[in-house]
């Protein structure tokens, strides 16, 4: 094993579910602000009670394709309550086989009539990930604790320690400067 490590130059590491669990930070954010979202058109108890596994569902939308932006998903999640609150969702397989793998658009063509704030989902997002920390990770102030103060480191960190004792480390991942920075801070890095 040595002599296959010796020829190592450094080792990239992906963060979502690699470095940090994500799904109680940017899953939760994804189901939060979709639900924030239908409330004007539904009311806020009509919008709370929507049946929503975030476990199975949130994976599938990812599956799907298109939809590795977490605030995309939001939108797809937003549209998806929206049309279950009304009666007039189908099955999830089938909702997202409407995205023929080209994300939250090609959904939104296939129902024109629904007409979902998607500025506002992608400003809540932002504020409930970043918390006080928004400023810095996106450009705007809010305020309150953050959802990504949720996520949970998942190697050892003395693991991550040796490892980066012995190589350089790099970080490869969809999030942006700040965010990954903010990851690197949980883990140590």
């Amino acid at each position: 094993m040595m002599h296959t490590l010796a020829k190592v130059r450094g080792v990239i590491l992906d963060v979502d579910g690699v470095l940090l669990d994500a799904r109680p930070s940017y899953h939760a954010v994804a189901e939060e602000a979709a639900r924030r979202a239908i409330e004007p058109l539904l009311g806020v108890e009509k919008a709370r009670s929507v049946p929503f596994d975030r476990t199975t569902e949130i994976p599938a939308f990812k599956a799907a394709g298109h939809f590795n932006d977490d605030w995309e998903t939001a939108r797809g999640v937003a549209l998806l309550l929206y049309l279950r609150a009304r009666g007039e969702a189908p099955p999830l397989n089938e909702f997202l086989g409407k995205a023929e793998g080209r994300g939250v658009k090609r959904l939104f063509e296939h129902y024109p009539d629904v007409k979902l704030p998607q500025e506002s989902i992608s400003l809540t997002c932002g504020q409930l990930y970043g918390g006080d920390k928004c400023r810095e990770l996106f450009g705007f102030d809010a305020t309150g604790r953050g959802m990504w103060e949720n996520e949970q480191v998942l190697p050892d960190p003395s693991l991550l320690e040796a490892v980066a004792a012995k190589f350089p480390l790099a970080l490869y991942t969809g999030r942006n400067p700040g965010e990954a920075r903010l990851a690197q801070q949980l883990c140590r890095l």
